[in-house]
């Protein structure tokens, strides 16, 4: 594993934390829920594998509940646009952070439903979930 990577699966671990993702350990023989201990295994050159879900597992309430999220703070930033109030920069910096809060929240959204969004299945930095795991 580069450094690189080691880097993006650490990142990534450490925000799907709170989330209760299953991983595989190479100083654990069975599947368990992510905690610190885990990424402290990781941290010291322990193989740590999370089980995610690809994006084409995605059920279409999870693609509505994601759009939602988007589309509810892209709306908003957009109605501070159109208003007219937009050449003020202090209104540019309103509807930037208005689209950050939308990133944001649809990236916690998709942690919570551990969803692979950084392609670390195809990059072999993780474990494709089997269908039943998070139920």
């Amino acid at each position: 594993m580069t450094q690189e990577d080691k880097k993006l699966l650490y990142k990534d671990l450490a925000a799907r934390l709170p989330y209760k993702v299953k991983v595989k350990s190479s100083r654990r023989t069975i599947v368990m829920a992510l905690t610190l201990d885990i990424i402290n295994d990781f941290y010291l050159g322990c193989d740590v594998k999370p089980y995610l879900r690809s994006i084409s597992t995605m059920t279409e309430m999870e693609y509505l509940q994601l759009d939602n999220i988007m589309n509810k703070r892209f709306g908003e930033a957009l109605d501070l646009d159109i208003s007219g109030r937009f050449e003020n920069n202090d209104n540019q910096k309103e509807v930037k952070a208005i689209e950050v809060l939308g990133c944001s929240e649809a990236i916690d959204y998709l942690n919570s439903i551990h969803i692979d969004y950084r392609g670390l299945i195809e990059k072999g930095l993780a474990l494709p979930a089997p269908e039943g795991m998070y139920e």
